[in-house]
């Protein structure tokens, strides 16, 4: 049998609330060329016995187990490790994808071959999957997408397809990165190669109490603003792994414009002791922040 095109990648933890919905919309896909591997990552709830159901309804799954829990980054890079597909394509336990995702991606890359990496725009959905509001991301070119890079994630993570040699080549996901692992990522992958996106809404991003994105808001904004200094200066992550890393950004001199303009535009959800507001950033830098000068505005309007 020849190897799938495409290796979809699920890590599910105490997921049972929505991991069966997110199965079923990537096997009603219009496009079957594809591996489903799933890793369980020691969860406690009924997360496996759904699994192992639909292991046995669909062979393209392939499920692994982790003894002890070892989080999302560490649990990817381990399932990019036993893929056999050309492509990668993330899936959140929680989110779900529409049935023509990944032909649309598929298709797309066959008409850009040079591509390394492609996401889709999408619909915020609530705990019955009843759309919400929409993600917006423009179909924009290489360019104008690494320039949104600097200041924040352009990706939705369950949207993404990417070559997993581009993916392997640069090494992954960082471990390091306990969250915002995917916004390094694309980071990194934009030195590597061709990135694009899809204005199609192709996927539903599941907004719930128990997300990693409601629970974890400032770890989440820490690591964020710690990929794009790392982008902005090309500072090697090492100088950076210790505990107290947001305070070592802080004090460090080489970035601080940008670091300034990031704790302003992420203010919200920052200590207070790291707050920045705009009247206090110099010229220099609001004038820095005029390079994507639309996500400025809606960040102003926000604070006022």
């Amino acid at each position: 049998m020849k190897n799938p095109e495409i290796s979809i990648i699920m890590s599910a933890y105490n997921a049972d609330k929505y991991i069966a919905d997110s199965i079923n919309s990537i096997l009603k896909q219009t496009y079957t060329n594809f591996e489903f591997l799933i890793i369980d990552d020691a969860s406690k709830d009924q997360t496996l016995k759904i699994i192992k159901k639909f292991q046995k309804i669909d062979k393209r799954i392939k499920l692994i187990k982790n003894k002890k829990n070892i989080g999302l980054t560490k649990s990817l890079n381990k399932l990019s490790k036993k893929a056999k597909g050309r492509f990668l394509a993330r899936m959140d336990a929680d989110d779900i994808c529409y049935t023509n995702k990944l032909k649309k991606q598929i298709s797309w890359f066959k008409k850009n071959p040079k591509a390394i990496l492609l996401g889709t725009s999408g619909f915020k959905i609530n705990e019955n999957s009843r759309r919400l509001s929409k993600y917006r991301l423009p179909a924009i070119s290489h360019e104008k997408i690494v320039k949104k890079l600097i200041f924040n994630n352009f990706y939705l993570h369950s949207s993404t397809m990417f070559k997993r040699i581009s993916f392997l080549k640069i090494g992954g996901y960082r471990s390091f990165f306990l969250y915002s692992q995917d916004y390094d990522l694309w980071i990194r992958m934009a030195k590597e190669g061709r990135i694009g996106n899809l204005s199609d809404n192709l996927v539903g991003i599941r907004s719930h109490s128990d997300s990693i994105s409601s629970n974890n808001k400032k770890e989440q904004v820490y690591y964020a603003i710690l990929a794009s200094c790392l982008k902005y200066k090309d500072l090697k992550i090492k100088s950076f792994i210790k505990k107290n890393f947001f305070d070592q950004l802080k004090l460090n001199k080489s970035i601080a414009p940008h670091f300034n303009c990031l704790s302003f535009l992420y203010s919200e959800s920052l200590p207070k002791k790291y707050r920045v507001s705009f009247f206090s950033l110099s010229i220099k830098e609001k004038m820095y922040l005029l390079k994507d000068i639309k996500f400025l505005l809606i960040k102003i309007f926000k604070k006022f």
